[in-house]
């Protein structure tokens, strides 16, 4: 057999750990040491958008608005491969702002800052596999090996800008700048797993943030 059965009812591992089974061509058989993760993960959430705007005038406007943003997880693999369910990006997003016309309306501006606070946001590690590891490789498989992570403390923000000025009116100079930030939270990863089908204390790696 070279295949991982999957659904809400049927709970059947149908294949040894790597390295230790065989098919009948001599290629190792996938392990499914997570073939829960494909019966039970599921991704639903609410989301939701708060804002406000005030113009003090014809031509202005500020305004700020709160919302939350969601992705889906997924599963690290398909098919015959491993089905590790990974966890949903999630964030909080604050941004504010300013737009009108200014110089007697000949100067178009909007401004803009913006902080993203992700709850979780996903990363990918990986590492290229040992000799070992690639002789116990199925034919045609990837020469790396590794996972997908959910990371805490990541936070991006920024600040741009856009406008457009009516010179005269045959010439309007445009433009547009932005500055972004960006802090990458520390995690841990452990890169799964030696030729045997162990995770070896030498495989872990910290990650500092920044």
């Amino acid at each position: 057999v070279f295949g991982i059965f999957r659904s809400q009812k049927f709970d059947y591992a149908c294949c040894g750990y790597v390295g230790l089974e065989n098919d009948a061509n001599g290629n190792p058989i996938p392990d499914d040491r997570t073939l829960a993760d494909s019966k039970v993960k599921n991704w639903k959430e609410n989301t939701w958008n708060i804002g406000a705007e005030y113009t003090p005038s014809d031509i202005m406007m500020w305004y700020c608005r709160i919302s939350r943003g969601y992705s889906a997880g997924g599963f690290a693999g398909f098919g015959n491969q491993l089905g590790e369910g990974f966890d949903a990006e999630t964030m909080i997003n604050y941004e504010g702002g300013l737009k009108g016309l200014f110089l007697d309306n000949s100067l178009q501006l909007e401004i803009g800052v913006y902080f993203q606070d992700f709850d979780s946001f996903w990363t990918q590690a990986s590492r290229l596999k040992t000799p070992a590891e690639m002789a116990l490789s199925t034919t045609g498989s990837s020469a790396f090996t590794g996972e997908t992570v959910s990371v805490d403390g990541t936070d991006i923000a920024g600040i741009e800008a856009q406008g457009a000025w009516q010179i005269n009116d045959r010439l309007v100079l445009r433009g547009f700048y932005e500055y972004m930030y960006s802090s990458f939270g520390d995690y841990e990863t452990r890169y799964c797993c030696t030729p045997g089908g162990d995770v070896a204390a030498a495989s872990t790696l910290t990650t500092p943030g920044g």
